[in-house]
């Protein structure tokens, strides 16, 4: 059993949710045995509007089973997925989590090419390369650096080299979500409003010992990141600041010492960055975040430790 848990900014017009619901239907019917339930989660729905009335609607696009929940702000990518998490496992119990962008769109042999992993008992994530909607490579997963910056990995992935997913599309094990869920009450990590809680999430399952696996083949269309502009303050900020999340939560304390000097050139480049695109306090807006929050932060980083 498969949970498909996409969550969305609402809108009235469904054209790209009734894309990414339609190949996730075909999907399933090439692999035939794949038994599947669709998770929609809103975030930004009016107060007017109701669960029974966007399920109803989501029904009619397609013969599978959806539920959906609704929050009435904008929680982020990372709780909202959580909440379709949880209700999943309260619901159904799933064998995998499927997580899906609203704006992705698998491939119709998706399954079928994952199904060896799937069923391998081996992987805590499963994932695989993304195209644009032009059919260039948009990433096989990430690169993350010894400076602390991250990027989508264009080229293909080798038998041994690191492997981090990309959040747009995510297989996750029911084993793993067990774990982090008796480890730290969540899945992804909820201080990752939006970006990088992909990274977090994969340094953490290698953190634990746990397995990832990348398909280097492109079984998944991405029209492009729908949460904010390209370079838009709320991209840079959400961006740089979960990145500095990442390396406080998750590197050593003697790892950061000796990459010190790496770590103040990425630090440079997000700065710089900030400067170029005329946003004079982001970055120290962004630090400023981090210091209300460092109690939090120390506290996760100590749960991540023991």
């Amino acid at each position: 059993m498969v949970t498909v848990i996409i969550p969305t900014i609402y809108s009235s017009d469904f054209t790209r949710l009734e894309r990414a619901i339609h190949t996730v239907e075909t999907a399933m019917k090439e692999a035939h045995d794949v038994g599947l339930k669709i998770i929609a989660v809103y975030n930004s729905a009016p107060e007017d509007i109701q669960e029974d009335i966007l399920k109803r609607k989501l029904e009619r696009l397609c013969d599978l089973s959806i539920a959906v929940l609704i929050n009435h702000i904008n929680k982020g990518f990372a709780p909202a997925v959580n909440d379709g998490i949880l209700y999943a496992r309260a619901t159904v119990k799933p064998d995998w989590y499927l997580v899906l962008n609203d704006d992705a769109y698998i491939d119709k042999d998706f399954f079928v090419r994952l199904m060896p992993q799937i069923r391998s008992d081996t992987y805590d994530a499963v994932s695989c390369g993304i195209n644009t909607l032009t059919g260039e490579r948009e990433s096989v997963g990430l690169l993350y650096s010894s400076a602390g910056i991250a990027f989508p990995r264009r080229r293909e992935i080798s038998e041994k080299e690191t492997r981090l997913f990309s959040g747009t599309c995510v297989l996750l094990s029911g084993t793993l979500v067990e774990n982090e869920l008796k480890r730290h009450g969540y899945v992804f990590n909820p201080l990752f409003f939006a970006y990088a809680e992909d990274l977090e999430l994969s340094l953490r399952i290698l953190h634990d010992g746990g397995k990832i696996y990348i398909s280097n083949n492109a079984l998944v269309v991405h029209e492009g990141s729908q949460t904010a502009k390209r370079g838009s303050f709320f991209q840079l900020y959400h961006g740089y600041r979960n990145l500095v999340l990442v390396v406080l939560l998750m590197w050593p304390w003697s790892t950061i010492f000796w990459r010190l000097p790496l770590l103040m050139i990425g630090q440079a480049y997000m700065f710089a960055m900030t400067v170029y695109k005329g946003y004079w306090l982001l970055y120290p807006k962004l630090w400023w975040w981090v210091g209300k929050r460092r109690n939090s932060i120390l506290w996760q980083r100590r749960s991540y430790d023991t």
